[in-house]
């Protein structure tokens, strides 16, 4: 049987089952962390989980794609899709507190947060 990988913003669709993950950049290589001690798929690269089941210590998997993994441009879509819209979110939770607490003025984070959002769109 094929399996089919497709990365997105906020996680990974492996033959139809979803794994929630988050994307980080390290060093030009996207790294991938699972979330919900959900496995990643082996496709990937070279997955590490250094959980220990007798001492109770359970981490997430994570593999890191590297420029030259077949799966990097994809991956680098995916981070950067995060990024733009954790931006948004970001946007919406100031705006939300600048409402919610009107004594503080939140216009400058505000327009920090727009910037930095439209610095990501041209990027992209």
């Amino acid at each position: 049987m094929k399996t089919t990988v497709k990365l997105l913003a906020n996680g990974i669709k492996n033959n139809g089952d979803y794994i929630r993950c988050f994307y980080t950049e390290k060093n030009g290589s996207i790294l991938i962390t699972a979330r919900d001690y959900k496995h990643l798929p082996k496709e990937l690269g070279n997955v590490t989980n250094d959980s220990d089941m007798i001492t109770d210590y359970f981490e997430n998997d994570r593999v890191l794609i590297t420029p030259t993994n077949k799966y990097y441009k994809a991956a680098k879509e995916a981070y950067e899709k995060a990024r733009i819209n954790d931006a948004k979110k970001h946007i919406k939770y100031l705006e939300k507190m600048s409402a919610k607490y009107t004594s503080i003025d939140y216009t400058s984070e505000i327009e920090a947060a727009k910037k930095t959002l439209i610095n990501l769109l041209n990027a992209a």
